[in-house]
């Protein structure tokens, strides 16, 4: 039996299947939000154990879970598949990895598994890559749609970084001296985006419909509104 699908249709149903269920699942993140003694921690009954800890539990779903990571979400942890988990990672390990990448981006999702792996005396095996990558995709969306209901809340619209959090350097003050270099800009030519399309190096591209979701990032359909604007300005002229 060889099996049909492609590469890209098992990260398209992946993607489905987090999605259908996305809701739920981060009402299961605020449930366990609201239990943490203010220290990060979560204070539930036999709850999240250290990263590098042992302990066997039993997780009993609430009436109103209707997917098993709404349970494992409940007590601290996310599965690593969408509908049946059989391996899952503690939100404290993800959120720990989040800041550890945000201070270090060269700290790579392999380097966290091997940590993991060295903590807790087991092999390290390449497809616990994969295992925590997904893992931490879907937590990654939970986080996103936290901070989408919160702006609505307080009704940040989309160009709310553009319009209150521009760069200091912008900033101008009364009888402030002019500078020599206003501004330090550096442009790589587009090189580490050419890293995403595999077509670049004459290799076949992988489709991915995923976006990029976040007022810092500029879609194509936007910045191609501009394509022609230079060579009619020159026109013009």
């Amino acid at each position: 039996f060889v099996d049909p699908c492609t590469r890209c249709d098992r990260i398209e149903l992946q993607s489905e299947q987090w999605h259908s269920q996305i809701d739920q699942l981060v009402d299961a993140y605020l449930d366990y939000c609201l239990c943490d003694c203010g220290d990060g921690m979560p204070s539930i009954a036999n709850a999240t154990p250290a990263i590098e800890g042992h302990q066997q539990m039993t997780l009993q779903p609430q009436p109103f879970h209707r997917y098993p990571n709404e349970t494992l979400i409940y007590y601290g942890y996310l599965g690593c598949s969408p509908l049946y988990p059989t391996v899952a990672i503690s939100i404290c390990t993800l959120a720990n990895y989040r800041q550890c990448h945000r201070t270090c981006p060269r700290f790579s999702i392999e380097v966290q598994c091997k940590v993991l792996c060295h903590l807790h005396n087991v092999p390290y095996r390449p497809y616990l890559n994969s295992q925590f990558s997904d893992t931490y995709d879907a937590y990654l969306e939970i986080l996103y749609c936290v901070d989408h209901h919160l702006n609505e809340a307080l009704h940040c619209n989309p160009n709310w970084h553009l319009l209150n959090a521009c760069p200091c350097c912008t900033y101008k003050l009364k009888d402030e001296p002019p500078l020599a270099l206003e501004w330090l800009v550096c442009i790589d030519d587009n090189n580490s985006l050419k890293r995403w399309a595999s077509s670049t190096y004459g290799l076949t591209a992988w489709e991915d419909s995923q976006k990029p979701r976040s007022d810092y990032w500029v879609n194509q359909t936007t910045v191609a509104k501009f394509k022609d604007k230079v060579q009619r300005s020159a026109v013009c002229q």
